[in-house]
């Protein structure tokens, strides 16, 4: 009789069997299996139940000349002097959701290698033999390096179904069928961008060139106007969604709006606000660039996304216009308060948002009454006082994500502060949310979407898109949090 699955049953009928003959005789486990028929795990185990020891969770037995064992862990018992050294415990086995599972491969190994203007990235055993999808893994920037070409190589893995079970209704497996696993190693070998490097290079000289430009003239700017005594509020002018380069007509539109009239209107409607906030004592200005100062990205035409727009004037044009437009606003902010320029990039034109910035910073440096920001990050924050602001687009996040985003990103900004705002473009329509905080629901977050000078295009003038034009600027007490604002209607 063999017993190929021993279940507790059949365990049972061989110990009474077979249980006092093992320990009288001290049976070695090469005779357990000769005259039972017992693999060498279950013949252990028959070994270790007829002299009484324990063989973990699944077998034990309380005494030789049991009729049948009971399942759980029993005290051992003595054996007498004359009986075979104890046999070594059969060691647990995987419990049920352990052995349903199937054999995985080892972890994968990513080792890379760099030399001069070549690299390698090599994984050792991986289940997608896609070069590319090795490069994200690896956190390799395919905008530096390049692929040369690849080598895959291809085995198998095999492997049997692990038993599935219990110790009442005994173990088994569901197939006898082999597991067969497809392993792959990839190597890849890299040379780096000779178009990137020259990018790079030739940004870095003319920023360069910028700044040496720029020099003699910021060490000669005049210093703000003279305040009021005791100033101490905060300005955040709020100049979003200008889109310079955007086309409307008013035959198809209601409206009028191209390049010339964005930069008049910009101009224009933060000399008002100045003016109006002037009196109120300000101390320092915040003026964020982008929120889709540009309408669209390169010469095609279209949004940073492929959405193509109605433009006035080629992107060369649009582009020297956008910068030159920044550089007023700022030179002009300067007159009344020290300036925080901080680049928050829209949409429309993403990457043009962020280059007039860098170019920005670049114009204005070692101005010693304007720093620039130009943030990688999605999202930037301003601290003044009590205050803490947010600033972003506010196209890729929903509303009721932001007051948490602000705690978790800026913890100790938020631990030290009680008025805390984010400060959005994007919508074009001026709205205000109270959004509070899920255990201090008494200090609330507001959110604030601040409206666009700009008029609407003929795509949102079919679909019935409006909005009042302006451009607003809040002021921030240093102690006592929001101020007040103001707003400057537009039209053309």
């Amino acid at each position: 009789m063999t017993f190929p699955s021993t279940t507790p049953q059949q365990m049972a009928q061989l110990l009474t069997k077979y249980g006092s003959t093992i320990k009288a005789d001290g049976w070695g486990r090469n005779r357990v299996m000769q005259e039972t028929g017992l693999g060498e795990s279950a013949a252990r185990r028959l070994i270790a139940l007829s002299n009484g020891q324990q063989t973990g969770k699944r077998f034990s037995c309380g005494s030789v000349n049991a009729g049948a064992y009971r399942r759980g862990p029993q005290p051992a018992q003595e054996a007498p002097a004359e009986a075979a050294p104890d046999p070594e415990p059969t060691p647990e086995p995987a419990s049920p959701a352990e052995a349903a599972q199937e054999p995985t491969p080892a972890a994968e190994r990513i080792t890379t290698e760099e030399k001069g203007d070549r690299r390698t990235v090599e994984s050792d055993r991986t289940t997608v033999p896609d070069p590319e999808e090795l490069m994200r893994r690896a956190g390799v920037d395919l905008t530096v390096w390049e692929i040369e070409r690849s080598v895959v190589s291809q085995w198998q893995m095999g492997s049997m179904p692990r038993r599935v079970g219990n110790d009442v209704d005994g173990w088994r497996r569901e197939s006898s069928d082999a597991i067969v696993t497809p392993l792959y190693s990839v190597k890849v070998y890299l040379k780096r961008r000779t178009d990137t490097l020259i990018i790079e290079q030739f940004k870095a000289d003319a920023l360069a060139e910028i700044r040496a430009a720029a020099a003699p003239l910021n060490a000669q700017a005049r210093p703000p106007r003279r305040r009021p005594s005791g100033a101490r509020q905060l300005l955040y002018v709020g100049a979003h969604d200008i889109h310079v380069g955007k086309l409307a007509l008013s035959l198809e539109t209601m409206q009028q709006y191209g390049t010339e009239i964005a930069t008049r209107l910009a101009t224009d409607s933060l000399d008002k606000l100045l003016q109006e906030a002037e009196p109120h004592g300000i101390a320092r200005i915040v003026l964020p660039v982008g929120h889709d100062l540009a309408h669209f990205e390169s010469g095609r035409n279209a949004t940073s996304n492929g959405t193509p727009q109605d433009v006035d004037g080629r992107f060369r044009m649009m582009r020297r216009e956008a910068y030159n437009l920044t550089v007023r606003l700022v030179q002009r902010a300067a007159e009344v308060a020290p300036v925080d320029v901080i680049g928050v990039p829209g949409n429309h034109g993403y990457d043009t948002d962020l280059a007039i910035a860098e170019r920005l910073e670049a114009r204005f440096h070692d101005h010693k009454h304007v720093q620039v920001q130009v943030p990688l990050s999605p999202r930037s924050y301003y601290r003044y006082g009590c205050t803490l602001l947010g600033l972003t687009h506010g196209n890729d996040i929903k509303m009721g994500a932001l007051p948490l985003t602000m705690a978790d990103e800026m913890p100790e900004a938020w631990a030290q502060t009680t008025d805390r705002e984010w400060l959005l473009g994007h919508f074009h329509a001026k709205q205000t949310y109270q959004l509070a905080h899920a255990e201090t629901e008494h200090r609330g977050v507001r959110v604030r979407i601040l409206p666009s000078i700009s008029a609407v295009d003929y795509w949102h003038a079919v679909h019935a898109y409006s909005n009042v034009r302006a451009m607003e600027a809040y002021r921030y007490d240093l102690q006592d949090g929001y101020a007040g604002h103001h707003s400057v209607r537009v039209r053309s």
